[in-house]
């Protein structure tokens, strides 16, 4: 067996302030951008009763952390070459840290095509420089960005911000 035990882990910094946002937006239907271990599930599936879609690029995950029996449903594809108008319109798309997951150029557009399938997104993302390389061979946890505040209020649709000492939380309307 494969020892994921730093897979697919987010930064605990911020998750209630997220919670409470998921809590405001009061979804009904969630798409969770790069589920990994499920942890947003995990965070809302006691006070927010929606049918959650995950998405996962990295087959292992899938299996390891049991994600078809949590999720209502699971699309196993990188979210970056997904055609987004094939899966439906949510409620709520949560991208729990996987925007600094592409280059910068690629981010933005990923965040403009998502803005088209949901009335909100909640972002989770560091807003500080956070290497991180391959993990148990996973390709898709690299960081290929750095983020900051400043550079995150620029993306369309921000309406809420927080902003902790490594992680940012912003919430945004859709087109």
């Amino acid at each position: 067996m494969i020892d994921y035990a730093d897979a697919g882990v987010s930064d605990a910094e911020g998750k209630s302030v997220a919670l409470s946002l998921i809590q405001l937006v009061a979804p009904k239907t969630v798409l969770d951008v790069g589920a990994g271990r499920g942890a947003y599930l995990d965070l809302a599936a006691e006070t927010v009763h929606a049918h959650w879609t995950a998405i996962e690029a990295w087959q292992p995950y899938i299996s390891e952390f049991k994600l078809r029996d949590r999720y209502q449903r699971v699309i196993h594809r990188d979210v970056g070459r997904l055609d987004l108008g094939t899966i439906g319109r949510f409620d709520l798309i949560v991208l729990g840290d996987v925007l600094e997951h592409f280059n910068v150029i690629d981010a933005v557009w990923l965040w403009h095509e998502l803005r088209k399938v949901a009335p909100w997104l909640l972002l989770s993302i560091p807003i500080v420089p956070y290497p991180q390389g391959a993990i148990a061979g996973n390709p898709f946890e690299i960081h290929r960005s750095d983020w900051t505040h400043t550079m995150v209020m620029g993306l369309p649709g921000i309406v809420s911000s927080w902003q902790g000492s490594r992680i940012g939380i912003y919430l945004a309307r859709g087109s």
